[in-house]
């Protein structure tokens, strides 16, 4: 006989041949086997996990004590912009009404560029870009939410900016040029 019990991502399965289990003690983590208790013990692990949108537009991590969404700048921006686009402003009242169904929270808002132009430039274009984002879901917010904004230019990027030849690198570029918004789940 094979008894499978999950909890929370563990997996118990008790193989005992020709053996009969009592049910109601399975609910309680112990199984009978021929009169004898045991007790079952197992370890939980909490689940992270990270998904992607195929065109790197938009990657969620999930992890027991918080979510992070990294939205790409080239969705959320024109080129060169701080105003947000109405794909921009569609994708921001969803996780608004997310965020409402959670309840009053924290969120960070941290925004990011590539490596062209002059630093300082980035860094303000990042700062711009990241209230932008905060603006919009907070007008959108019913709750006592709190946010914390900050721009971090292109001192954080995820992708190189330049291949090993020195030239330049489209793609992580755009990886780099994103909005992270960050919660307590």
């Amino acid at each position: 006989m094979r008894r499978r019990r999950t909890m929370a991502g563990a997996l118990v399965v008790v193989v005992a041949s020709g053996l009969t289990s009592t049910g109601a003690l399975a609910d309680t983590g112990q199984t009978e086997i021929e009169g004898h208790v045991r007790d079952l013990e197992f370890r939980v692990r909490d689940l992270s996990y990270r998904t992607s949108a195929l065109d790197n537009s938009e990657r969620v991590e999930e992890a027991p004590e918080e979510t992070s969404i990294t939205l790409a700048a080239d969705v959320l921006f024109e080129f060169d912009k701080a105003d947000l686009t109405p794909a921009a402003n569609d994708r921001l009242a969803t996780l608004a009404e997310e965020l409402e169904a959670l309840g009053p929270r924290n969120v960070t808002v941290d925004g990011h560029t590539d490596g062209k132009g002059e630093p300082a430039y980035n860094q303000d274009l990042s700062v711009r870009r990241a209230e932008a984002v905060k603006t919009a879901l907070q007008s959108q917010l019913d709750g006592e939410f709190t946010f914390e904004v900050a721009g971090h230019g292109e001192d954080v990027p995820v992708a190189p900016n330049e291949r090993d030849d020195g030239s330049d690198n489209p793609e992580g570029r755009a990886l780099n040029r994103r909005v992270e918004i960050t919660f307590p789940t």
